[in-house]
Order: structure tokens, then sequence, then C-alpha cells
């Protein structure tokens, strides 16, 4: 069988993970300026970025991982349904950006730092239900399972928008303009 990753030549993730580093490189420097500013009481971070995982180990703050997709724990990992090993080479080339982002984050004085499939976060908040997530039963309290809810809700009732006050709050990456 020949898996997900047949055909995938093995440059492709690491050109992905080389662009992610790549980011980091260029981010890193700047979001640590600027927390220094302002400090956070913790770090939310998109959990295929590498500077707010490393910005929260840096200084020791929180950190919150934003799942867009399936989350991983100590006893699940998306490696687990892929039908197939990847092609001859993927490994090898993971294994070479992972050890560049290593000595990448040793050089920011973050130590070492397992980028995808590293221990979950403190806080990991996921953006489907528990009931799509596979081995959902086995995630602890440190994830959050936020994502769409069908049916109605025990509080639906409760809730309702605040009156308008005119003032609002806006948020955006990236240095002020």
């Amino acid at each position: 069988m020949p898996g997900m990753f047949a055909g995938m030549p093995s440059g492709m993730m690491s050109g992905l993970l080389d662009r992610i580093l790549k980011g980091a490189r260029e981010e890193f420097p700047a979001l640590l300026a600027r927390l220094a500013e302002d400090p956070p009481d913790g770090v939310a971070y998109d959990a295929m970025t590498l500077s707010g995982k490393m910005a929260a180990a840096k200084l020791a703050l929180p950190d919150i991982a934003l799942l867009p997709s399936y989350a991983t724990n100590e006893h699940f990992s998306m490696r687990d349904l892929m039908p197939g090993p990847p092609p001859p080479g993927m490994v090898e080339a993971w294994k070479q950006v992972g050890q560049r982002i290593h000595d990448f984050a040793a050089e920011q004085g973050v130590g070492h730092l397992q980028f995808m499939g590293g221990p979950p976060a403190s806080l990991n908040i996921s953006f489907i239900p528990r009931e799509f997530q596979p081995s959902g039963e086995t995630f602890d309290g440190r994830f959050h399972f936020v994502g769409p809810c069908l049916g109605l809700r025990g509080n639906e009732e409760a809730w309702r928008p605040r009156p308008r006050t005119g003032r609002c709050c806006s948020s955006r990456w990236g240095p002020p303009r």
C-alpha cells in the first residue's frame, strides 16, 4: 500500500518546514521585543508556527496552542492513521529540518524545542468537536474542543449580546504602522 505520501516529493514537506523556520527567524525577534513592552499572561499561537511556542518557552509563560484540526497527545498521533510509510528521503529531510529548528531554538536561548509531535501545550484549544477527534476520550483537561457543536446547548437561551457602547477593540499581528 503506497500510503497518503505516495508521489509526494520528499522536498515538499521539508520545503514547508523551511518556510516555517524562515518565518520564525524573521518574526521571533520582533515578537520578543513586543512582548517585552507589554508582557502577556500567556502566549496563544497557531500550532503550525514556531515563534509563539518559542516565545512562551523563552519568557516562561503559559503556552496556548490553537489547533485548527486534530489534536495529538501521548495516546494519539495523526501518524497512527497514515495508511503507509512516507516515501524514501522524506524522513531524512524531516530530520534535517528538525535539527535546523532545534539549532535555531538553541541560538535564541530556548533550549530543546520539539516542533510537531512534541508534548502538548499547557492549554490546547481545538476547533473541532471532541466527538470528531480520533481517540477523543484520551484527551485530558489540557484540551478544550470548541468546534462547531450540533444541536441545542444547555445555555442557549441564557446568552444575549451586550448593548452596543460605541467602542470597538481590534487586534492584529505585526508592528504598528
